[in-house]
């Protein structure tokens, strides 16, 4: 058992003057090996949460996820997050359909390890994401892994774009640590599927642009066309180009056409898919389908 603790400041230092290359996991492995020892300091995170609200800034500024997540550590290469589980009220129980989790895939890579209590249950499965187009309503050939407990102390790795997973609550309170790194896959669309098919129901995105896109179609003029086509030829994202394309479409309803052709499948078979979508109904990209869509 590998019982080296360390301070926050210390990982941070050891990453900085290591220089590990983010794009490669052979190099996350590496990281995971200072990330335990991290995850062996038990008053770190409570010290970082402290120092936060007696500080004189917005808490949790650069936050953009949801309430159960504390943003410990933020930075140009990588960023590293608290999250917490909690166990299923019993209020929970007796609603008809609720659903703790969704089974989705991930855009980045996540190094987790299990920080405090028994740590949630998963259900887990990999698919081949080079022989799919990613379209709604594509039935994936997914692989089932298997399920874990992410207990103190226990690592995984869930790699960008092959792995899934749909998170159980767990029996009390816990907490895990996650060490994300910004590499080359955040700009892949993230899927949530259907368990029971493997047919992809939905895209997951959190691109804080991505409502100023859609508002500049609304209320837009030649000066947001004009913005709108640099992203449409430019994101990284398929999904933004996309629904740039759809935005300028809106704005220029006899340009619809070029348009649409300007969304080369050469690029992406998702971005036409998702112009024909989003062109017949705004927001529709983003709303579960059924199974058998």
């Amino acid at each position: 058992q590998d019982d080296v603790s360390i301070a926050l400041s210390d990982f941070i230092a050891i990453l900085k003057n290591r220089k590990y290359d983010m794009c490669d996991r052979a190099s996350l492995f590496e990281v995971a090996t200072h990330f335990r020892h991290l995850s062996n300091n038990k008053t770190f995170l409570v010290d970082v949460i402290l120092n936060e609200l007696c500080s004189d800034g917005p808490f949790q500024a650069k936050n953009v996820y949801g309430p159960t997540v504390f943003m410990v550590h933020t930075c140009e290469d990588y960023f590293i997050r608290a999250n917490l589980w909690r166990p299923i009220s019993e209020l929970e129980r007796s609603i008809e359909g609720f659903r703790y989790d969704i089974c989705h895939d991930h855009n980045f890579d996540i190094l987790t390890v299990g920080y405090f209590g028994p740590g949630y249950r998963a259900r887990t499965y990999s698919y081949d994401a080079s022989v799919i187009s990613g379209v709604l309503g594509e039935r994936i050939a997914i692989k089932n892994e298997g399920e874990i407990q992410l207990t103190e102390g226990k690592m995984m790795l869930y790699k960008a774009k092959r792995d899934i997973h749909i998170q159980l609550p767990p029996k009390s309170l816990s907490i895990s640590l996650n060490f994300i790194p910004r590499n080359k896959w955040i700009s892949q669309p993230q899927y949530q599927f259907d368990e029971d098919s493997g047919v992809i129901v939905r895209y997951l995105h959190s691109l804080g642009n991505e409502l100023t896109v859609r508002m500049a179609g609304v209320l837009g003029d030649d000066r947001a066309f004009n913005y709108l086509d640099q992203i449409r030829r430019t994101h990284p994202s398929p999904h933004l180009r996309a629904l740039a394309a759809v935005s300028q479409a809106r704005l220029r309803v006899k340009d619809s056409d070029s348009l649409q052709a300007s969304l080369s499948p050469t690029r992406s078979s998702v971005e036409k898919h998702i112009f024909e979508i989003e062109s017949r109904e705004p927001g529709a990209s983003l709303r579960e389908v059924g199974a058998g869509y």
